[in-house]
Protein backbone atom coordinates (compact mmCIF):
# COMPACT_ATOMS: atom_id res chain seq x y z
CA UNK A 1 0.00 0.00 0.00
CA UNK A 2 1.65 3.25 -0.66
CA UNK A 3 1.79 6.30 2.02
CA UNK A 4 0.02 8.89 1.73
CA UNK A 5 1.89 11.95 2.56
CA UNK A 6 0.52 15.88 2.62
CA UNK A 7 2.56 18.23 1.08
CA UNK A 8 1.65 22.26 2.50
CA UNK A 9 3.31 24.68 0.10
CA UNK A 10 2.57 23.07 -3.40
CA UNK A 11 5.16 26.00 -4.75
CA UNK A 12 8.60 25.65 -6.49
CA UNK A 13 10.06 23.30 -3.74
CA UNK A 14 6.64 21.43 -2.56
CA UNK A 15 6.00 20.20 -6.01
CA UNK A 16 8.95 20.72 -8.25
CA UNK A 17 11.14 18.73 -5.46
CA UNK A 18 9.79 17.20 -2.48
CA UNK A 19 6.81 15.68 -4.77
CA UNK A 20 9.67 14.43 -7.01
CA UNK A 21 11.36 12.45 -4.50
CA UNK A 22 8.37 11.25 -3.02
CA UNK A 23 6.49 10.23 -5.92
CA UNK A 24 9.57 8.36 -6.93
CA UNK A 25 9.59 6.30 -3.76
CA UNK A 26 6.05 5.59 -3.78
CA UNK A 27 3.79 8.21 -2.52
CA UNK A 28 0.38 8.94 -2.95
CA UNK A 29 0.59 12.56 -2.79
CA UNK A 30 -1.93 15.04 -1.58
CA UNK A 31 -1.34 18.99 -2.05
CA UNK A 32 -2.48 21.95 0.29
CA UNK A 33 -2.30 25.37 -1.05
CA UNK A 34 -3.17 28.99 -0.18
CA UNK A 35 -3.86 29.70 -3.75
CA UNK A 36 -6.50 28.92 -5.38
CA UNK A 37 -5.75 29.40 -8.68
CA UNK A 38 -2.85 26.75 -8.30
CA UNK A 39 -4.95 24.50 -6.25
CA UNK A 40 -7.10 24.46 -9.75
CA UNK A 41 -4.69 24.54 -12.40
CA UNK A 42 -3.07 21.01 -10.54
CA UNK A 43 -6.69 19.46 -10.41
CA UNK A 44 -7.48 20.48 -13.90
CA UNK A 45 -4.31 19.62 -15.39
CA UNK A 46 -4.30 16.18 -13.58
CA UNK A 47 -0.35 16.41 -13.74
CA UNK A 48 2.54 18.42 -14.34
CA UNK A 49 6.22 17.74 -16.25
CA UNK A 50 9.20 18.42 -14.32
CA UNK A 51 12.36 19.36 -16.28
CA UNK A 52 15.83 18.64 -14.70
CA UNK A 53 18.34 19.18 -17.64
CA UNK A 54 19.63 17.26 -20.78
CA UNK A 55 20.87 14.64 -19.26
CA UNK A 56 17.69 13.16 -17.97
CA UNK A 57 14.30 12.60 -19.48
CA UNK A 58 10.87 14.88 -17.83
CA UNK A 59 9.29 13.15 -15.09
CA UNK A 60 5.49 13.49 -15.33
CA UNK A 61 3.53 13.99 -12.01
CA UNK A 62 0.65 12.90 -11.53
CA UNK A 63 -0.36 10.90 -9.18
CA UNK A 64 -1.50 13.35 -6.52
CA UNK A 65 -4.74 15.64 -5.61
CA UNK A 66 -4.75 18.95 -4.65
CA UNK A 67 -7.11 20.94 -2.29
CA UNK A 68 -7.00 24.78 -0.61
CA UNK A 69 -5.92 25.58 3.04
CA UNK A 70 -9.26 26.43 3.39
CA UNK A 71 -11.23 23.27 2.57
CA UNK A 72 -11.87 21.08 5.41
CA UNK A 73 -10.83 18.33 3.24
CA UNK A 74 -7.02 19.92 3.19
CA UNK A 75 -7.72 19.08 7.14
CA UNK A 76 -8.64 15.40 6.52
CA UNK A 77 -6.42 14.62 4.30
CA UNK A 78 -3.64 16.24 6.91
CA UNK A 79 -4.92 14.23 9.62
CA UNK A 80 -5.09 10.99 7.38
CA UNK A 81 -1.69 11.10 6.24
CA UNK A 82 0.88 8.68 7.25
CA UNK A 83 3.95 12.31 6.87
CA UNK A 84 3.02 15.89 6.36
CA UNK A 85 5.65 17.89 4.75
CA UNK A 86 5.65 21.63 4.94
CA UNK A 87 7.48 24.17 2.56
CA UNK A 88 5.87 27.16 2.65
CA UNK A 89 8.73 29.97 3.66
CA UNK A 90 9.43 30.02 7.35
CA UNK A 91 8.04 33.68 7.58
CA UNK A 92 4.50 32.01 6.70
CA UNK A 93 4.88 29.07 9.06
CA UNK A 94 2.42 30.87 12.09
CA UNK A 95 -0.39 30.55 9.31
CA UNK A 96 -0.59 27.49 9.59
CA UNK A 97 -1.51 26.99 13.09
CA UNK A 98 -5.35 26.58 12.01
CA UNK A 99 -5.55 24.53 9.67
CA UNK A 100 -2.97 22.06 12.01
CA UNK A 101 -4.69 22.75 14.88
CA UNK A 102 -7.88 21.87 13.24
CA UNK A 103 -6.74 18.65 11.40
CA UNK A 104 -4.80 17.74 15.41
CA UNK A 105 -8.47 17.43 16.16
CA UNK A 106 -9.36 14.64 13.52
CA UNK A 107 -6.41 12.49 14.43
CA UNK A 108 -4.48 10.82 17.36
CA UNK A 109 -1.10 12.25 15.84
CA UNK A 110 0.54 13.54 12.86
CA UNK A 111 4.57 13.18 12.01
CA UNK A 112 5.65 16.93 9.80
CA UNK A 113 9.00 17.32 8.60
CA UNK A 114 9.24 21.14 8.08
CA UNK A 115 11.57 22.52 4.90
CA UNK A 116 12.07 25.87 5.16
CA UNK A 117 15.30 28.12 4.91
CA UNK A 118 16.10 29.09 8.97
CA UNK A 119 18.49 27.76 11.62
CA UNK A 120 15.47 25.93 13.22
CA UNK A 121 12.16 26.38 11.64
CA UNK A 122 11.01 23.37 13.61
CA UNK A 123 11.25 25.29 16.35
CA UNK A 124 9.29 28.43 14.73
CA UNK A 125 6.40 25.77 14.40
CA UNK A 126 6.18 24.48 17.65
CA UNK A 127 6.33 27.70 19.11
CA UNK A 128 3.54 28.87 16.94
CA UNK A 129 1.39 26.23 18.16
CA UNK A 130 -0.37 25.28 21.19
CA UNK A 131 0.82 22.89 23.72
CA UNK A 132 -2.29 20.64 23.22
CA UNK A 133 -1.19 20.23 19.52
CA UNK A 134 2.39 19.86 19.95
CA UNK A 135 2.36 17.34 22.68
CA UNK A 136 0.68 14.94 19.66
CA UNK A 137 3.12 16.34 16.67
CA UNK A 138 6.17 14.74 16.15
CA UNK A 139 7.73 17.90 14.37
CA UNK A 140 11.23 17.87 12.78
CA UNK A 141 12.92 19.50 10.22
CA UNK A 142 14.84 18.90 6.70
CA UNK A 143 16.66 21.37 4.30
CA UNK A 144 16.43 22.03 0.41
CA UNK A 145 19.62 22.40 -1.67
CA UNK A 146 17.59 21.89 -4.94
CA UNK A 147 17.13 25.31 -7.12
CA UNK A 148 13.29 24.79 -8.64
CA UNK A 149 11.78 27.11 -10.92
CA UNK A 150 8.08 27.72 -12.06
CA UNK A 151 8.11 26.85 -15.99
CA UNK A 152 5.19 27.54 -17.47
CA UNK A 153 1.55 27.71 -15.65
CA UNK A 154 2.35 24.69 -13.09
CA UNK A 155 5.51 22.94 -14.65
CA UNK A 156 9.10 23.16 -13.31
CA UNK A 157 12.51 22.86 -14.08
CA UNK A 158 14.94 22.12 -11.19
CA UNK A 159 18.18 20.74 -10.74
CA UNK A 160 19.20 16.97 -11.10
CA UNK A 161 19.26 16.52 -7.07
CA UNK A 162 18.48 13.66 -5.55
CA UNK A 163 18.07 13.60 -1.84
CA UNK A 164 16.55 15.53 0.85
CA UNK A 165 18.63 15.34 4.54
CA UNK A 166 16.08 15.68 7.66
CA UNK A 167 17.12 16.12 11.39
CA UNK A 168 17.79 12.58 13.10
CA UNK A 169 19.05 13.99 16.15
CA UNK A 170 16.02 13.59 18.75
CA UNK A 171 14.77 10.17 17.30
CA UNK A 172 11.30 11.06 16.46
CA UNK A 173 10.61 9.34 13.81
CA UNK A 174 12.30 7.95 10.70
CA UNK A 175 10.77 8.10 7.04
CA UNK A 176 10.12 5.09 4.88
CA UNK A 177 11.50 6.97 1.44
CA UNK A 178 14.86 6.03 0.12
CA UNK A 179 15.67 9.39 -1.09
CA UNK A 180 15.18 11.28 2.08
CA UNK A 181 18.32 11.09 4.67
CA UNK A 182 18.44 10.61 8.05
CA UNK A 183 21.10 13.16 9.57
CA UNK A 184 22.80 13.52 12.75
CA UNK A 185 24.43 17.11 13.85
CA UNK A 186 21.34 18.22 11.88
CA UNK A 187 21.53 21.51 13.59
CA UNK A 188 25.42 22.11 11.78
CA UNK A 189 23.98 21.11 8.80
CA UNK A 190 21.68 23.68 8.69
CA UNK A 191 23.98 26.47 10.01
CA UNK A 192 26.32 25.22 7.06
CA UNK A 193 23.77 25.55 4.46
CA UNK A 194 22.50 29.33 5.79
CA UNK A 195 26.25 30.55 6.17
CA UNK A 196 28.07 28.58 3.40
CA UNK A 197 25.20 28.61 0.39
CA UNK A 198 22.59 31.29 1.26
CA UNK A 199 25.78 34.09 2.41
CA UNK A 200 27.25 33.19 -1.02
CA UNK A 201 23.87 33.89 -2.41
CA UNK A 202 23.58 36.72 -1.43
CA UNK A 203 27.02 37.68 -2.29
CA UNK A 204 25.82 37.04 -6.03
CA UNK A 205 21.93 38.78 -5.58
CA UNK A 206 22.76 42.30 -4.32
CA UNK A 207 25.93 42.54 -5.66
CA UNK A 208 25.03 41.32 -8.94
CA UNK A 209 21.55 43.82 -8.76
CA UNK A 210 24.10 46.68 -7.87
CA UNK A 211 25.55 45.79 -11.43
CA UNK A 212 22.97 45.41 -13.32
CA UNK A 213 21.93 41.87 -13.93
CA UNK A 214 18.49 40.45 -13.83
CA UNK A 215 20.03 36.84 -14.46
CA UNK A 216 21.32 35.55 -11.32
CA UNK A 217 23.58 32.82 -13.02
CA UNK A 218 25.19 35.30 -15.48
CA UNK A 219 26.46 37.22 -12.11
CA UNK A 220 27.58 34.43 -10.74
CA UNK A 221 30.17 34.29 -13.67
CA UNK A 222 30.68 37.67 -13.89
CA UNK A 223 34.55 37.98 -12.86
CA UNK A 224 34.27 40.65 -10.44
CA UNK A 225 31.36 38.74 -8.72
CA UNK A 226 33.36 35.29 -9.23
CA UNK A 227 36.56 36.48 -7.06
CA UNK A 228 34.33 37.86 -4.80
CA UNK A 229 32.21 34.88 -4.00
CA UNK A 230 36.21 33.12 -3.91
CA UNK A 231 37.22 34.85 -1.32
CA UNK A 232 34.44 35.14 0.27
CA UNK A 233 34.49 31.38 0.46
CA UNK A 234 37.65 30.89 1.40
CA UNK A 235 36.95 32.97 4.42
CA UNK A 236 33.76 30.91 5.47
CA UNK A 237 35.24 27.12 5.02
CA UNK A 238 38.29 28.25 7.12
CA UNK A 239 35.77 29.38 9.94
CA UNK A 240 32.95 27.07 9.63
CA UNK A 241 35.42 24.35 9.62
CA UNK A 242 36.81 25.55 12.28
CA UNK A 243 33.97 26.84 14.67
CA UNK A 244 31.61 23.14 14.17
CA UNK A 245 34.72 21.07 13.69
CA UNK A 246 34.50 20.20 9.84
CA UNK A 247 37.54 18.71 7.75
CA UNK A 248 38.29 21.73 6.19
CA UNK A 249 38.25 19.96 2.86
CA UNK A 250 34.99 18.85 3.34
CA UNK A 251 33.79 22.10 3.60
CA UNK A 252 36.00 23.53 0.94
CA UNK A 253 33.81 21.34 -0.99
CA UNK A 254 30.36 22.05 0.34
CA UNK A 255 31.31 25.65 -0.81
CA UNK A 256 32.27 25.01 -3.93
CA UNK A 257 29.22 22.90 -4.90
CA UNK A 258 27.49 25.64 -4.04
CA UNK A 259 28.98 27.84 -6.65
CA UNK A 260 29.10 25.70 -9.48
CA UNK A 261 25.44 25.29 -8.75
CA UNK A 262 24.87 29.33 -8.47
CA UNK A 263 27.24 29.60 -11.72
CA UNK A 264 25.22 27.08 -13.36
CA UNK A 265 24.06 29.29 -17.05
CA UNK A 266 21.34 25.62 -17.34
CA UNK A 267 19.53 27.07 -14.25
CA UNK A 268 17.00 29.47 -15.05
CA UNK A 269 17.18 31.46 -11.95
CA UNK A 270 16.59 35.49 -11.40
CA UNK A 271 18.10 38.27 -8.89
CA UNK A 272 14.84 39.21 -8.16
CA UNK A 273 13.79 35.72 -6.69
CA UNK A 274 17.32 35.23 -4.54
CA UNK A 275 17.56 39.11 -3.56
CA UNK A 276 13.72 39.55 -2.08
CA UNK A 277 12.20 40.08 1.15
CA UNK A 278 15.82 41.65 2.43
CA UNK A 279 14.72 42.94 5.81
CA UNK A 280 14.37 39.45 6.73
CA UNK A 281 17.66 38.30 5.21
CA UNK A 282 19.34 41.27 7.20
CA UNK A 283 18.14 39.61 10.64
CA UNK A 284 20.53 38.49 13.11
CA UNK A 285 20.64 34.83 12.56
CA UNK A 286 20.13 34.92 8.48
CA UNK A 287 22.65 34.78 5.92
CA UNK A 288 25.09 37.77 6.38
CA UNK A 289 24.95 38.82 9.89
CA UNK A 290 24.81 35.19 11.18
CA UNK A 291 28.14 34.25 9.20
CA UNK A 292 29.42 38.06 10.28
CA UNK A 293 29.05 37.12 14.13
CA UNK A 294 30.87 33.86 13.97
CA UNK A 295 33.63 35.42 12.10
CA UNK A 296 34.02 37.61 14.70
CA UNK A 297 33.78 34.91 17.30
CA UNK A 298 36.46 33.10 15.35
CA UNK A 299 39.27 36.45 14.97
CA UNK A 300 38.47 36.44 11.58
CA UNK A 301 38.49 40.00 9.12
CA UNK A 302 34.46 40.88 8.51
CA UNK A 303 35.40 43.19 5.79
CA UNK A 304 33.83 41.31 2.85
CA UNK A 305 30.87 40.51 4.73
CA UNK A 306 30.66 43.85 5.86
CA UNK A 307 29.97 45.29 1.80
CA UNK A 308 27.85 42.62 1.09
CA UNK A 309 25.77 43.91 3.98
CA UNK A 310 25.74 47.25 2.48
CA UNK A 311 24.56 46.13 -0.59
CA UNK A 312 21.79 44.89 0.68
CA UNK A 313 20.45 48.00 2.34
CA UNK A 314 21.29 49.46 -1.01
CA UNK A 315 19.08 46.77 -2.33
CA UNK A 316 16.47 47.86 0.17
CA UNK A 317 16.04 51.06 -1.04
CA UNK A 318 14.58 49.11 -4.34
CA UNK A 319 11.74 46.88 -2.23
CA UNK A 320 10.69 48.30 0.42
CA UNK A 321 10.74 52.24 0.50
CA UNK A 322 7.56 53.19 0.81
CA UNK A 323 6.47 50.65 3.53
CA UNK A 324 9.50 51.74 5.37
CA UNK A 325 8.85 55.44 5.48
CA UNK A 326 5.16 54.52 7.18
CA UNK A 327 7.48 52.61 9.83
CA UNK A 328 9.07 56.20 10.29
CA UNK A 329 12.18 54.68 8.45
CA UNK A 330 13.32 57.52 5.59
CA UNK A 331 16.58 55.42 5.09
CA UNK A 332 17.14 51.80 4.58
CA UNK A 333 21.12 51.77 6.47
CA UNK A 334 18.49 52.97 9.68
CA UNK A 335 16.47 49.98 9.02
CA UNK A 336 19.87 47.76 9.19
CA UNK A 337 21.10 49.41 11.84
CA UNK A 338 17.90 48.89 14.07
CA UNK A 339 17.62 45.44 13.26
CA UNK A 340 20.90 45.14 14.60
CA UNK A 341 21.64 48.09 17.17
CA UNK A 342 23.95 45.73 19.41
CA UNK A 343 26.20 44.95 16.49
CA UNK A 344 29.57 46.25 17.47
CA UNK A 345 30.76 49.71 16.51
CA UNK A 346 33.47 48.99 13.70
CA UNK A 347 31.45 46.89 11.47
CA UNK A 348 28.31 49.10 11.75
CA UNK A 349 30.70 51.81 10.61
CA UNK A 350 32.10 49.87 7.76
CA UNK A 351 28.45 49.13 6.76
CA UNK A 352 27.53 52.44 6.21
CA UNK A 353 30.41 54.17 5.34
CA UNK A 354 30.67 51.03 2.21
CA UNK A 355 26.72 52.02 2.22
CA UNK A 356 27.27 56.06 1.80
CA UNK A 357 30.28 55.01 -1.26
CA UNK A 358 27.56 53.05 -2.99
CA UNK A 359 25.19 55.69 -2.81
CA UNK A 360 27.74 58.34 -4.29
CA UNK A 361 28.88 59.76 -7.62
CA UNK A 362 31.05 56.80 -8.62
CA UNK A 363 29.48 54.27 -10.52
CA UNK A 364 29.48 50.62 -8.84
CA UNK A 365 31.78 48.90 -10.66
CA UNK A 366 34.67 51.27 -9.74
CA UNK A 367 33.43 51.07 -6.37
CA UNK A 368 33.68 47.84 -6.18
CA UNK A 369 36.96 47.70 -7.94
CA UNK A 370 38.05 49.75 -5.24
CA UNK A 371 37.08 47.95 -2.51
CA UNK A 372 38.91 44.80 -3.74
CA UNK A 373 42.08 46.28 -4.37
CA UNK A 374 41.53 48.28 0.00
CA UNK A 375 39.58 45.59 1.30
CA UNK A 376 40.17 42.44 -0.03
CA UNK A 377 44.10 42.21 -1.16
CA UNK A 378 44.99 42.19 2.72
CA UNK A 379 42.48 39.29 3.90
CA UNK A 380 44.50 36.38 4.70
CA UNK A 381 44.54 33.26 2.67
CA UNK A 382 45.37 29.67 3.65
Amino acid sequence: MKAEVAIIGAGASGRGFIARLLQTDGAHITFIDSSLSLVHHLNEAGGYTIYLGRERHPLLIDDYRAFHTEDLRAMEAISQADYVFVSVGEQNLRDLVPLLEGAMRRTQSCRIVVCENGIAPKMVLRKALSNAATERMLITQGVIFCTSIPFGSIDILSEDFGELPYDADENLFLLPFPHFVAQKRFDVLLKRKIYTYNCLSACIAYVGYLKGYTDYAAAANDAQISRLCALLSRQLTRVISDAYAIDYAQQEAFAQRALNKFSNLAISDTIYKNARSVIRKLSVNERLIGPMNLFLQMGEDTRILCFITACACAYLRKEETASLRNEGFFKPIDVFLHLNWDMPGEQACWIVRDYQRILGDCPFPQVLDKMMANYLEPVKMT
